[in-house]
């Protein structure tokens, strides 16, 4: 990679601590459950996002870092130059502050009055009514009970093996004795107490109130538990055939990963310290190791069923229900093929339907006579796939199809290890990729042949072909019937197979050869056109922002005046609106009712307007280490569809919070009258229009001054032979004038 001058030297103190940066992110999740504007069931459920984030933080990211520790490795952060033990010791103090926060904050929402006045809520065995407390003792007696498992533990006896995420109760008897009890995990965790499933008891509540009958001797103390291992796979392999086994292999040795964490209910008063004591050393952890809950459960993920059983008694207490709509660029009854050959079509989800626009797409191709070959990447499936069975289907009618299959999506390997065995069985040509790289890019190719003619037809996304996640998460995708695209695709789907890394292509942009070099190219570019127009503007929308040369080359727009808006939902390394350094950049993050997913790279250049969509977050792991795609956007009515919601996003005063220097986040202070803008609320009503937004509407919508830098209006002017900008595409019917 060509050597590339910053205009002033770059340090350890102008980034950000990733670790640090990610439970940032996690703490907007909680600030969301706090906002008093959000319905009451939302802000449950978004304790319940908070934990389940948490808990993979812990089992890969920390876990990560304690293996560090573990083998002895001396590592720093390549950013902020931060020790391992220091980024461990800032992650113990935010993690329990957060989980005290979202304690105080259960609470108070079971306090809600909407939740009093229906008498709904999560009750102590203690607090139930003479009715429920026999209901309840008769379910223990007659459901619970037989299938308890105890296990007495001395001092020279090991623990069982206890399992990841799993309940368990620790309860230590007057004689000293250690008893585990292993809460029957087929049960559910929340019990029925009345037909409207509106009160509920925690099934480790129901348990510990009949301790005395379970362990029948005098209790000491005793508390609910969890443990957390490390949940990171260390793969190896060489050859095709050992993918499968080798991954199941690792899939059982995590099982019996290190721990990580224990999360344990805590009350001084009932002497929990010797349960903590023992358990300490029975796991071989530290103190620092150790969450304690005060009077709240463990592991709040299951107020994602309590959410589920209220919502259809009280749907009051949620978002009202928005149905995606057909993509305004696609006609419900026309062939979309055709369509596609004509034009260019974009949809944007869940604001559009993904049924009716990707899933119909492939069954489309599935059953045209013409079509001969599909072509898929996968990295995450919903459990009841249409896209896998119109793909089976398509091999059934005699179609070649090819799908890589990505078995190392983490927490998803098994689910990946079924599919691609029954897409093999039927024929399916499946692609594994390599050990330590994984497939993250998300594209659909069909090829179609008439007369002897190939036709390509492709589908490039930012989100997963999955239509569970489709409904929760902002993604993007195009699709094209571009030939040089399509033979693109064609050379990207061969070094798959193939595991080249280098992969020649002429307009897509791939890593892990070349989208980092492609981006850190066009800010050199934009950093020239400003010099030249003064105009130079960069938006980029990501999950995260770590990569730490794209970050330096950023510090330099900035400090050769290019204005710079990013959407980083997530993960944030670089150092805003620093005096010099990046006093040009703005940073926000939009935490809203719908998970921010889709990755959009804008640069101005003089009003050319060049726009990427892409499946690549700017992180190392990605641009160096996975094989994903980013495609350009030559559509004119495609690219100011994008930029229209760009800047509608970056009007955010709702659910946007912009981050300052000093690492803070924090949302918009309003001016009086000014009008609310909820950028995914805006978005769902344009979708439901019968025409999507010109630039104008949306300059009127969001009162910004920034629509005459993002939305191009013209014809690209020829700029100074000394900036060297990528050469223009022009193909006949493609491109819109």
């Amino acid at each position: 990679m060509k050597h590339r001058p910053t205009y002033m030297k770059i340090e350890a103190q102008h980034y950000f601590n990733r670790e640090y940066s990610w439970l940032q992110f996690n703490e907007r999740v909680l600030d969301e459950a706090k906002n008093p504007k959000t319905p009451i069931l939302e802000r449950l459920k978004f304790l319940a996002i908070f934990q389940s984030n948490l808990d993979e933080f812990n089992m890969v990211r920390v876990a990560s870092l304690k293996t560090q520790v573990r083998l002895g490795v001396e590592s720093v952060d390549s950013r902020t130059q931060m020790t391992t033990e220091e980024q461990l010791e800032i992650i113990y103090q935010k993690t329990n502050r957060l989980f005290k926060d979202a304690a105080k904050m259960y609470r108070l929402l079971f306090e809600h009055p909407d939740l009093r006045q229906y008498n709904s809520g999560i009750l102590d065995f203690s607090a139930l009514r003479t009715e429920e407390q026999v209901y309840a003792t008769h379910y223990f007696e007659d459901v619970v009970f037989p299938e308890l498992k105890l296990y007495f533990i001395d001092r020279n006896t090991k623990l069982p093996s206890l399992k990841n995420k799993r309940m368990y109760i620790g309860a230590m008897l007057a004689d000293e004795a250690f008893v585990i009890i292993k809460i029957p995990e087929q049960l559910p965790r929340l019990i029925s107490l009345n037909e409207e499933n509106t009160r509920f008891i925690l099934l480790e509540n129901l348990i510990q109130a009949h301790m005395p009958q379970i362990v029948n001797a005098d209790l000491l103390t005793y508390s609910a538990f969890r443990i957390l291992r490390n949940y990171d796979l260390d793969l190896i392999y060489d050859e095709a055939d050992d993918i499968i086994e080798t991954i199941q292999e690792q899939l059982e040795k995590r099982k019996k990963g290190f721990v990580v964490g224990l999360q344990i209910e805590y009350d001084e008063e009932n002497r929990n310290h010797y349960i903590i004591k023992r358990l300490k050393q029975k796991l071989g952890i530290q103190e620092a190791d150790v969450y304690e809950f005060i009077d709240t459960p463990i592991d709040l993920s299951f107020l994602f069923a309590y959410y589920g059983h209220v919502k259809k008694v009280h749907p009051e207490f949620a978002y009202e229900k928005l149905t995606p709509q057909q993509p305004q660029m696609i006609h419900p009854t026309d062939s979309l093929l055709n369509q596609i050959m004509r034009q260019d079509r974009f949809v944007y989800h869940p604001f559009e339907s993904f049924e009716t626009s990707v899933v119909r797409f492939l069954e489309e191709a599935a059953n045209d006579p013409y079509v001969t070959e599909i072509k898929q990447t996968i990295y995450r499936l919903s459990s009841d796939s249409q896209i896998a069975a119109i793909l089976k289907s398509a091999r059934q009618k005699g179609k070649k199809v090819s799908v890589l299959v990505e078995l190392k999506a983490r927490f998803d390997e098994e689910h990946n290890i079924e599919i691609a065995r029954e897409f093999e069985e039927l024929g399916i040509e499946v692609i594994y990729s390599e050990a330590r790289f994984k497939a993250h890019s998300k594209i659909i190719l069909v090829i179609r042949e008439i007369h002897g003619e190939k036709q390509y037809f492709t589908h490039i996304g930012t989100g997963n072909y999955n239509e569970s996640t489709a409904t929760l998460y902002t993604d993007c995708g195009v699709f094209s019937a571009n030939p040089r695209v399509g033979r693109d695709a064609e050379v990207f789907f061969y070094a798959l197979q193939h595991h080249v890394r280098n992969i020649p292509l002429d307009t897509l942009l791939a890593s892990p050869n070349n989208i980092a070099e492609q981006l850190l190219d066009r800010i050199d570019q934009e950093i020239l056109y400003h010099r030249m127009y003064g105009d130079g503007y960069i938006i980029f929308k990501v999950n995260s922002l770590t990569h730490k040369l794209i970050i330096d080359r950023l510090y330099a727009a900035s400090q050769a005046g290019v204005k710079i808006d990013l959407i980083v939902r997530g993960i944030c390394c670089l150092r805003p609106q620093m005096p010099i350094i990046s006093e040009n950049i703005r940073v926000i993050s939009i935490v809203g009712r719908f998970l921010e997913h889709s990755r959009i790279y804008y640069f101005n250049h003089h009003q050319d307007g060049q726009v990427f969509i892409s499946s690549a977050d700017l992180m190392g792991r990605n641009l160096e280490r996975r094989y994903e795609l980013a495609t350009p956007v030559y559509d004119r009515e495609v690219k100011q569809r994008i930029l229209a919601s760009l800047q509608i996003m970056l009007a955010d005063n709702v659910k946007a919070r912009e981050l300052d220097a000093n690492g803070n986040y924090s949302l918009r202070s309003l001016q009086p009258g000014e009008p609310l803008i909820d950028s995914q609320v805006i978005l769902f009503e344009q979708a439901m229009v019968p025409q999507a937004p010109t630039a104008e509407t949306v300059q009127e919508t969001v009162q910004t001054q920034q629509s005459a830098n993002v939305i191009p209006e013209h014809e690209p002017k020829v700029a100074a032979s000394r900036v060297q900008p990528p050469k223009k595409q022009r193909w006949k019917f493609w491109q819109r004038r």
